[in-house]
């Protein structure tokens, strides 16, 4: 695959950049959802033979990593955003 200008290499990254970004958030909503509804099957008891208050445990672990993703997604929003704006020449 050959490139004619660095301008169209930009494009083709900036739009796998916005796809991982994109995957990335989806991938941290997940995450923070299925911490809400472990913390909470671990509250109410459903999970035999596990305390209760491992369920805040994890909910505080997995909404690190809910950070962790979202602001790395975050951090290729702007590098999307930058990259747009520099004009090439």
């Amino acid at each position: 695959m050959k490139f004619n200008n660095k301008h169209e290499i930009n494009i083709k990254h900036l739009r796998l950049l916005r796809i991982c970004s994109t995957i990335l958030k989806v991938y941290a909503w997940f995450v923070l959802v299925s911490a809400v509804f472990i913390s909470i099957a671990l509250g109410f008891g459903i999970v035999p033979l596990m305390p209760r208050w491992i369920g805040l445990v994890i909910l505080g672990g997995y909404s690190f990593f809910f950070v962790f993703f979202y602001t790395i997604a975050l951090i290729a929003d702007f590098l999307i955003t930058l990259g747009s704006a520099i004009k090439w020449k």
